[in-house]
């Protein structure tokens, strides 16, 4: 409730007692509601940009927003969007949102952008190690990459490095080798590797080739039954 008073004589500055000149005073009340009409108010921590292999957990763990309500707030959320592609590379969206008692809300959204960064080197053993040429005792067993070796892989999150091969077998009998086979191996890393290049098969273009030598001896004899 508010009293609005009026003095038909002038009481002076400043707060008057309620006893002063009675009789020269009119006074009327009106009831006030006090609403809240207000959504509350949403500033992001400023967008950023960092590179593949960053640690984002950090990034989001250390960013705060500015969240402020002229009454009371209710609920602080916030929601995280991954948008970034198979090489680690994109935007990661995190939005905010503060709802007061009303159940009005506002909200922001904070946009990390990630860059690329490859750093998988095939020609570098550490990153990729072919097979050795190995010779197989026996005509009859199957060359497969698990018995004959497979190569070594290391990459991380910002490459995504794909391997297959292709065999060539000749078969021949000479000095006991009973076959060849060139295992044609081929390391492409996709998040690198650009095909409309004149020249697309090369390592600075992230693709690796290896040929793996394997010979098979024949050192069974012939067994005569009957």
């Amino acid at each position: 409730p508010v009293i609005l008073r009026v003095y038909d004589v002038f009481p002076g500055n400043g707060p008057v007692v309620d006893s002063l000149y009675r009789g020269h005073y009119g006074e009327c009340m009106v009831m006030i509601s006090v609403v809240d009409k207000l959504a509350p108010s949403v500033f992001c921590p400023p967008n950023i940009t960092v590179k593949c292999g960053a640690d984002l957990d950090s990034v989001l763990r250390l960013a705060r927003p500015i969240i402020f309500d002229n009454c009371t707030m209710s609920s602080i959320d916030s929601t995280i969007t991954y948008k970034l592609n198979s090489c680690g590379v994109g935007t990661v969206e995190r939005k905010y949102t503060g709802t007061d008692r009303r159940g009005q809300s506002a909200s922001c959204t904070q946009i990390i952008t990630v860059l690329k960064n490859n750093s998988f080197n095939g020609l570098d053993t550490n990153y990729l190690k072919w097979p050795e040429s190995k010779t197989i005792f026996a005509c009859r067993v199957m060359a497969d990459p698990s018995l004959t070796g497979t190569p070594r892989l290391r990459d991380n999150e910002c490459d995504l490095v794909a391997i297959n091969y292709k065999d060539e077998v000749y078969s021949f009998s000479q000095s006991g080798v009973c076959a060849k086979i060139l295992r044609k191996w081929e390391a492409i890393n996709w998040c690198v590797y650009n095909r409309n290049l004149p020249n697309p098969n090369v390592p600075t273009n992230g693709y690796y080739t290896f040929t793996q030598e394997l010979k098979i001896m024949d050192t069974i004899a012939p067994i005569i039954t009957g």
